[in-house]
């Protein structure tokens, strides 16, 4: 009995730890930014250690949960192409709890951060083993962009639905799945990817039991239901359920593009940013790195595992990579910290704790760089 109960603690003490051990990185990272100068040319942050979670998109969905969606067609600062399911959740927890917007947003990503570290945890405690699920939440919760699982950024909401698709699959119940894939469709239009986790699931049930025709279909339809909702309010709000792909477009075209098809086939998208200036170096130069990294995990995990788990993540980092180089890799590691399957095989890659360890600390001290820069306005992903 005793065993048991240590067993059920440990499997809750120890993502929580690693989530408290990481966030203090990312808080300390921001009281020494008192140290580096103020971006030049962007805003003063007002009182108030949580304005500095705030900057960058972060103040999209901020005006997005305060006073809702605003498009023009060519116009850059149409709000739309942000989605709203953060946003919303943000603010209905400011109406029930009465803490200010700004308070809100920062508390929905650190309680949906924790709870992905819980859930993927126990996942790949029953998958895995208990040390390939330490050092794997260990990596995710350390690396450099996961400061944003703790800004005004749906990142740790993303994360916390895509983990509990994977979770639900792997428990049988692909109607969950669904539903968490759904929601997660309301949040960033990459997670429409998780369609696929499910489809592969789906189409091995049907193989056994082809009478599952309709509840498959049920399943696939409530996958993308999140995004399907979201069209459907800005068709009858704006006349147009793809505004949100013509705000991108506009966004684009204050963006110049400096690579073609082929460049992006050849990887010299990697290559140009890699040829960076010191400040560049901090932010850019990092996105190319990581980008090589979890595209060799990815396909090393995919080779190794043959497992939806480790497809999804290969091509969520070819999707991210294919619809935003041929203008820059900027936010690239933000968008690649949501392959949380590459930690895992980076956790099974490195093996020993004496290889794992000196990653570990590279790893915190990027975590501590990036959440200095942004706190004083520099782009950090």
């Amino acid at each position: 009995m005793r065993a048991e109960r240590a067993r059920a603690l440990g499997l809750w003490a120890t993502p929580v730890a690693v989530f408290v051990a990481s966030r203090v990185v990312v808080w300390l990272g921001i009281l020494f930014s008192g140290l580096l100068p103020h971006n030049p040319g962007l805003p003063a942050d007002p009182p108030g250690a949580l304005s500095q979670l705030m900057h960058w998109d972060a103040a999209w969905y901020r005006s997005i949960a305060a006073g809702g969606y605003v498009w023009a067609r060519d116009d850059p600062n149409a709000n739309v192409i942000f989605f709203p399911l953060y946003p919303l959740v943000s603010r209905v927890l400011q109406t029930l709890t009465g803490l200010s917007l700004t308070a809100s947003m920062i508390l929905v990503s650190n309680s949906a951060f924790l709870a992905a570290l819980v859930w993927l945890h126990r996942y790949l405690v029953r998958v895995f083993d208990r040390e390939t699920a330490l050092w794997s939440i260990l990596f995710l919760a350390f690396f450099p962009t996961s400061l944003f699982f703790s800004t005004g950024y749906p990142e740790a909401l993303c994360l916390l639905l895509s983990v509990g698709t994977f979770a639900c699959l792997e428990q049988d119940r692909p109607l969950a799945a669904s539903a968490m894939a759904g929601l997660a469709t309301a949040t960033r239009s990459p997670m429409v990817i998780l369609v696929l986790p499910i489809l592969w699931h789906l189409v091995v049930k049907l193989r056994a039991a082809p009478r599952y025709l309709a509840y498959a279909a049920v399943c696939l339809l409530t996958s993308v239901g999140g995004l399907l909702a979201y069209m459907l309010y800005l068709w009858l709000r704006f006349g147009d359920p793809f505004v949100f792909v013509t705000g991108y477009e506009a966004w684009k075209a204050f963006n110049p593009v400096v690579a073609g098809p082929l460049d992006l086939l050849t990887l010299a998208a990697v290559a140009r940013d890699l040829r960076a200036n010191l400040y560049t170096f901090t932010a850019r130069t990092f996105d190319a790195i990581f980008l090589t990294l979890s595209l060799a995990a990815a396909t090393w995990g995919l080779y190794r595992h043959r497992r939806p788990l480790f497809a999804y993540a290969w091509v969520l980092v070819l999707f991210s990579y294919f619809s935003h180089a041929h203008f820059s890799l900027v936010s690239m590691t933000r968008y690649l910290v949501l392959a949380f399957p590459v930690f895992i095989v980076a956790a099974e890659v490195l093996g020993a704790a004496a290889a794992r360890a000196p990653v570990l600390a590279l790893l915190s001290a990027l975590l501590f760089m990036h959440s200095a820069l942004f706190a004083k306005w520099y782009w950090a992903g």
